[in-house]
């Protein structure tokens, strides 16, 4: 999950930062925050779940205040579980500014990120966007250095490249303005206020979110949206082709004595989504926000071993997937 902050003066953003990490038992994989100014970037982070976080807690008792801020808590889905892994990510392009970066999604294919494999500290796609940002900044700016709109549309250009056929809700800031990017529905919210927006993957309070337009770049300065990009009209949705191969990966997955004793049952409607989400008291609760889920079911008067067979065929699925 993401949230993020444009505001027009130092605005204390303890309540909303309380009610996004609140949701950390479904996104228990490490949490991150980065306070941003034009000059620096204050940024905290732990491979923690925020709940069990005293870091964390000592941190919201006091008033964090900001005109931009970021933060990030993590389900991991690629990469492990380790602080290079946790967002919010940060470099330095080559004229000195700083730019720092939140993302919720998978990038399954990007050619123009695979360069950054051997380049990057940890393992996800959120830190390979952001060294080809840099890398691309870096290459425009050589004669001289790039305005506003320059970087917006570099930015815009390279968001639509890499936008066709992966999940790609972010934020990104210089220190100056916060950009702003889903290609996912339902999946960012904003609340404008008068002096300030913020952005959620779901919303935090009883006030007016709404869901964030869809397949365009949005810049924010001072609270106020300053830029509006091309709508590259490239939506996310669950590929097909992408399921049968994850289906493919578990049927294709070995058994005891060969004799196949489970079952696989895809769930798309919302509905019984939110059932299952609620069959756990813990570890179950993303499947809210999933848009497809594979039900594994083992049949143990076939097979004595239905579990194990369950469980080999579940990691095969999550493996073809990632």
């Amino acid at each position: 999950m993401i949230f993020g902050l444009s505001a027009l003066q130092d605005t204390e953003t303890n309540e909303y930062l309380k009610a996004f990490y609140s949701h950390s038992t479904e996104h228990p994989h490490g949490w991150g925050q980065a306070v941003l100014r034009q000059d620096s970037a204050l940024i905290e982070k732990e491979s923690l779940e925020a709940s069990k976080s005293n870091y964390l807690r000592e941190r919201l008792s006091v008033p964090v205040r900001a005109r931009l801020l970021l933060a990030h808590i993590r389900y991991a889905t690629v990469g492990h579980v380790a602080y290079c892994n946790c967002h919010p990510f940060s470099g330095t392009d080559a004229s000195g500014r700083r730019w720092t970066l939140t993302h919720n999604g998978t990038i399954f294919d990007c050619p123009a990120l695979s360069k950054y494999f051997s380049e990057q500290t940890g393992e996800t796609d959120s830190e390979r966007i952001l060294l080809c940002l840099l890398d691309r900044i870096n290459a425009a700016q050589r004669e001289k250095p790039l305005s506003f709109d320059a970087r917006f549309a570099l930015l815009d250009a390279l968001i639509s490249e890499m936008a066709a056929g992966n999940k790609l809700n972010l934020m990104l800031s210089d220190g100056r303005d916060l950009y702003v990017h889903t290609n996912c529905r339902d999946t960012l919210y904003c609340l404008e206020k008068e002096n300030a927006a913020l952005f959620s993957t779901v919303p935090l309070t009883n006030e007016d979110w709404r869901p964030a337009p869809l397949t365009t770049l949005l810049a924010y300065r001072d609270g106020k949206r300053v830029k509006t990009g091309t709508d590259h009209g490239c939506e996310y949705t669950e590929d097909p082709e992408h399921l049968k191969l994850i289906l493919r990966a578990a049927l294709m997955s070995p058994t005891s004595k060969s004799q196949r004793a489970w079952h696989f049952v895809v769930v798309d409607d919302k509905l019984d989504l939110e059932k299952l989400a609620d069959a756990k008291n813990l570890g179950s609760q993303f499947l809210k926000d999933a848009p497809v889920a594979i039900v594994v079911l083992g049949d143990p008067m076939q097979n004595d071993c239905w579990v194990e067979d369950g469980s080999i065929a579940a990691i095969s699925m999550q493996y073809q997937a990632e």
